[in-house]
């Protein structure tokens, strides 16, 4: 597949997304993903669970935030409607059912799915990528 239908494909499941102002909003402001903000006091980086939760507009703030993966699950936990969707959160578990990896589901075009997301390095700007065919993933959608 060629650089320009792939760019496209993504372009159109962004536009389709509910949460696409966010996601535009996000990929205008890449540095957001790789700079140092204040919370609480202590200099963080935001993470997945930061940046999937912002492009759900779940919280109304002016970026991304660390969000712990306990948090996240209180959020799934009390509002959650688990549902594989255009928007959804996608949630990947460690084996003892601990978060590791959290995006934000765009949706299925030629047999691949996109999410869009923040990687887990701290200098890692946000992204598109394909989910793999080999990865569990669940989806929760928030009410």
């Amino acid at each position: 597949m060629k650089t320009f239908e792939l760019e496209k494909m993504i372009r159109d499941l962004v536009e389709d997304n509910p949460f696409r102002k966010n996601i535009r909003y996000l990929i205008s402001h890449p540095e957001f993903a790789t700079e140092k903000y204040d919370h609480e006091g202590k200099e963080r980086y935001i993470n997945c669970c930061g940046t999937a939760l912002f492009c759900t507009g779940y919280a109304e703030q002016e970026r991304p935030v660390y969000v712990s993966p306990n948090v996240m699950n209180l959020i799934i936990d009390i509002g959650a409607v688990e549902i594989k969707r255009p928007g959804s959160l996608v949630i990947y578990r460690k084996d003892n059912d601990e978060i590791r990896h959290s995006a934000l589901f765009l949706g299925k075009t030629n047999y691949k799915e996109f999410i869009f997301h923040k990687p887990g390095k701290d200098d890692e700007e946000f992204c598109f990528d394909v989910i793999g065919q080999n990865e569990d993933a669940e989806y929760y959608f928030l009410r």
